[in-house]
């Protein structure tokens, strides 16, 4: 299961709450810090242009850090909304 254009366009229409949602259940599935993952949902905005600006090699650098598992995780997460 890949994160195809279609999930990274869903999480890119998400409203500012979905997202800030989304990236909190992720956070806790892959074990974040949870002061750090408050500290990145505290300014969407910034988060928002993070998101516009990944390339696919930067989410397959994140999918191979966190373990196919856990990406086939919130991949479904993603898909699920």
């Amino acid at each position: 299961m890949n994160l195809d254009k279609n999930s990274v366009n869903k999480i890119k229409s998400m409203s500012d709450s979905e997202l800030k949602r989304l990236i909190n259940e992720i956070s806790l599935s892959i074990g974040a810090d949870r002061k750090k993952t408050a500290s990145l949902t505290g300014d969407m905005s910034k988060l928002r242009n993070s998101l516009n600006s990944l390339s696919p090699s930067d989410i397959e650098r994140f999918i191979s850090f966190i373990g196919k598992d856990k990406a086939e995780e919130i991949i479904k997460k993603i898909n699920g909304r």
